[in-house]
């Protein structure tokens, strides 16, 4: 029988280093399930948080769904794809990342739903004992595997939300503030942004010349526009490292200008003050050959919810 944590609780358990180099995926059916002991969830509760907090699992749907302080259950839906868990520990399973943001799309805002899928899909987890608060890793997931899971579980609950968040999420981000920047510019007027056409962040660059001392080379951008040869590079000494890395940033910033690509800086600080971040999406729109257009009347202070909902 199999203890399975949902919700908030399996995004928590993602956060541990244990999913860093991923676990082996399974399917579970209803009558796989049962609900932890009380010592079970305090177990679990100490292992991811070091105190007492409510656990999200998941129950039969004729189990008894009575919940407490440290125990929330949820029914288990029918219809999921087979590779919808992994195997944690010892008849402990979480759900996956693709049946996470699912169960947390339902109700949910759409720009935390965006936000959330950004993060599952980042080159990064947070974590404060590390400098700058991150952790390098694989994704745990793609928005191509979100895309599919979407198209194998037409009538799970959540789903349509995710439906729509789709064409907004992107794929290996490398430190917060790159969603956050990917977010401000891209997501469309609705939704708080400036609505500037999608980018990939991190994209893959091959320059060639004298510009790599005489052979080819990859250089990575925060942010690229490939077709119109605008990169973006966020400038933190948090997220990016020490002054020898900064160096190394610079010199890549030159070989992109040599190689015809137009590049734009962007500092924490300008992230953060709306004003400074106003001239700065004007700039990145007229490099793009594009304006800013605000279609909707209160697109200020939508743009100020989108600022508190991805921490600025």
């Amino acid at each position: 029988m199999a203890i399975v944590l949902s919700h908030q609780s399996a995004l928590d358990c993602m956060g541990l280093q244990w999913f860093d180099d991923g676990l082996p995926r399974c399917g579970l059916t209803s009558a796989d399930l049962r609900g932890p002991t009380q010592e079970e969830v305090h177990q679990m509760s100490m292992l991811l948080y070091q105190e007492e907090r409510p656990l999200h699992v998941l129950v039969a749907p004729s189990a008894n769904r009575r919940c407490g302080d440290t125990l929330v259950k949820h029914r288990f839906a029918r219809g999921l794809p087979p590779d919808s868990f992994f195997r944690f520990h010892h008849g402990v399973y979480v759900c996956s990342p693709e049946l996470a943001l699912v169960q947390m799309a339902k109700g949910a805002d759409p720009v935390d739903t965006i936000l959330l899928a950004d993060r599952l899909c980042a080159a990064f987890v947070q974590d404060e004992s590390m400098v700058g608060g991150v952790r390098k890793r694989q994704p745990l997931t793609t928005t191509a595997k979100i895309t599919e899971y979407v198209r194998k579980s037409p009538g799970v609950s959540g789903i349509a939300q995710v439906k729509k968040a789709l064409r907004h999420i992107d794929d290996e981000a490398a430190s917060p503030r790159e969603i956050a920047l990917a977010m401000l510019l891209c997501l469309p007027n609705r939704l708080g942004g400036y609505g500037l056409p999608p980018a990939e962040l991190n994209g893959r660059v091959t320059v060639f010349g004298e510009q790599s001392r005489g052979c080819s080379a990859a250089k990575y951008c925060d942010m690229l526009w490939r077709a119109q040869k605008v990169a973006i590079e966020y400038e933190s000494s948090a997220f990016h490292g020490n002054a020898e890395t900064l160096r190394a940033d610079s010199r890549r910033r030159s070989i992109l200008q040599a190689s015809g690509y137009q590049v734009v800086t962007v500092t924490n600080s300008q992230i953060k003050d709306p004003r400074e971040f106003y001239v700065v999406a004007h700039n990145i729109a007229r490099l793009l050959k594009t304006r800013v257009r605000t279609r909707v009347q209160d697109w200020s202070q939508r743009h100020l919810d989108l600022r508190k909902a991805i921490g600025l």
